[in-house]
């Protein structure tokens, strides 16, 4: 296949997602463009449009025959499934973080409660969450899994699904998670298919004893090991308001992916997903409004991780926190998924954890 031809699949790919502007975007001309900041409120993130595709610390929305040399190479370069794990330059909010390089949960022990600094909602639990790898250059690398070790959890991880209670989790080799992202995003952790199995209770898989809950999560697709596709689920009581998006809905399930679809590798390679924008949108440090309860105020962590129906004034009030990936998700309204084009970490604490700086190494 001829170079120009190349050219033109890759900008035709990008047209797709851009459809935007028939005019160069003001940051290609003068390079100094700042990426969109999240302003502080008290009100439930809005659900916004975002389609622009996003590289380092800039996005972009321009027609391919506008663009740079040096922004083409960008777009073959993600063509190649190079996946950024945002950096320290753009700040969005308290709970908004850049990944580290290395693992996101880094290390693991079935004989002490270290899990508990990762993802913690003082109550007896169970959890099993994606654990992503940035290499040096910030490229996502590869995707295993992170679980609550027994000591300390929910009945020793006994109710936990087997082929991950009875497993360590997996790090993977060095000659892997330091690749240059080449052939894709490796896993291979749990095999082919999902990270949670579709027909498979939530409680399997993250649970607590004592409350109903509302937990935002990203099931992974594992193909010939390289992933394929991001698909979120709401995972809980059903009586959680969709939070996120400030309406009504009975979207939390115990089964959040019991009807979606198993994907085929996209055609240039990208990582699908099934959202618009950042995943989780609000990373302020506020309380909000909850207009659907009783509650005056809830922490804004809330609208994704929800455990307590108790007002943030209540001295009994859950201490939750944790660290979570956050992905990018860029996608037009006209088209069913997206393409992962960017990664972060989502940290959050009620403002009583804050002196035992458990996001602080992010």
């Amino acid at each position: 296949m001829s170079r120009r031809l190349i050219y033109h699949v890759l900008f035709y790919f990008y047209l797709l997602l851009n459809p935007h502007s028939s005019e160069a975007d003001e940051a290609l001309k003068y390079g100094d463009h700042d990426p969109s900041q999240r302003e502080k409120d008290s009100k439930p993130g809005a659900v916004t449009t975002e389609i622009e595709y996003r590289f380092g610390n800039k996005s972009y929305r321009t027609m391919a025959k506008d663009a740079s040399d040096a922004f083409k190479q960008k777009i073959i370069n993600h063509a190649q499934l190079q996946v950024e794990c945002d950096d320290t330059a753009e700040v969005r909010g308290a709970f908004d973080k850049p990944l580290p390089i290395g693992w996101l949960y880094s290390g693991f022990s079935d004989a002490t409660e270290s899990w508990k600094n990762y993802f913690d909602t003082n109550q007896q639990e169970i959890w099993v969450l994606p654990n992503v790898y940035c290499n040096p250059a910030r490229i996502l690398t590869a995707i295993s899994w992170m679980r609550s070790g027994k000591k300390g959890a929910a009945r020793e991880n006994q109710d936990m699904t087997w082929r991950f209670r009875a497993h360590k989790p997996p790090f993977y080799s060095n000659e892997v998670v330091n690749n240059n992202n080449i052939q894709g995003v490796y896993c291979s952790g749990w095999g082919d298919g999902w990270l949670f199995e579709k027909h498979i209770n939530r409680k399997k898989y993250i649970d607590t004893l004592k409350n109903d809950e509302l937990f935002t999560l990203v099931n992974i697709y594992c193909h010939q090991n390289r992933v394929i596709f991001m698909h979120h689920g709401y995972a809980g009581h059903s009586q959680f308001r969709d939070f996120a998006n400030d309406k009504e809905g009975n979207d939390a399930s115990d089964k959040p992916f019991e009807h979606i679809t198993d994907p085929s590798p996209a055609a240039d390679g990208g990582i699908g997903c099934s959202w618009q924008g950042w995943l989780l949108k609000d990373s302020t440090e506020d309380t909000w409004e909850d207009t659907g309860s009783k509650l005056n105020k809830r922490w804004s962590y809330e609208k994704y991780f929800a455990l307590d129906r108790r007002d943030v004034g209540d001295k009994d009030k859950r201490l939750m926190h944790g660290r979570v990936i956050n992905p990018f998700c860029s996608k037009t309204d006209k088209r069913k998924n997206g393409v992962v084009t960017r990664l972060r970490a989502y940290c959050f604490y009620s403002s009583k954890w804050k002196n035992r700086n458990l996001c602080s190494s992010l």
